[in-house]
């Protein structure tokens, strides 16, 4: 069975768990037998384990500066009918103004990576080089304009830079956990 069939196969599984678990939304078994889960608690906060003989080895969540969470859609959703503000939900999104990181779907293993890349964004970018990036794409992306107008090099050069080191620091992570767990990485992406 491949890594895309084991993932189909883990997503037919929804979890019956208890409230304070959440329930499964996905799961990845690594050749040892750990085991990478992610599931979604009712308050709609996300929980991103790594487990051994049904126990939690490692919570993804220590890999967040302090403050921060997970969250799914239904939790932004919640936070917009709280405070009658519209909040986008991208999928995938380190936002640091709230503290967050949007969970998007597990579509394939390989969303291991985004994961870790968004926790690079969290950890890594420096706010001068957010608030330039985000008036960037507010001038690019204008909400009326299906078209983006042509980057400037700097523009082009903040953008690379915020997206450099997220990566850097995602694939450190990676190695670490590969390290520190022992876990066969390279069949999680084939």
């Amino acid at each position: 069975m491949n890594s895309k069939e084991k993932f189909l196969k883990s997503e037919q599984k929804e979890s019956s768990k208890s409230e304070k678990e959440g329930k499964l939304k996905y799961s990845y078994e690594f050749p040892g037998g750990e085991k990478f889960e992610v599931a979604k608690k009712e308050d709609g906060m996300m929980k991103i384990i790594l487990k051994k003989d049904n126990r939690d080895i490692f919570d993804f969540s220590t890999f967040l500066p302090k403050d921060w969470k997970f969250v799914s859609e239904d939790y932004i959703r919640k936070l917009n009918e709280k405070f009658k503000k519209e909040t986008a939900w991208f999928g995938w999104l380190a936002d640091h103004d709230r503290k967050l990181i949007q969970v998007g779907e597990f579509e394939t293993s390989k969303d291991f990576l985004t994961l870790l890349h968004e926790i690079g964004h969290a950890q890594k970018n420096q706010p001068e080089d957010l608030k330039k990036y985000n008036l960037m794409l507010e001038r690019l992306f204008p909400t009326d304009i299906n078209f983006p107008k042509p980057l400037k090099r700097e523009h082009a050069r903040i953008a690379d830079k915020i997206e450099r080191e997220a990566w850097d620091y995602g694939l450190a992570l990676l190695q670490k956990l590969e390290k520190q767990f022992d876990l066969d990485l390279k069949k999680m992406f084939p």
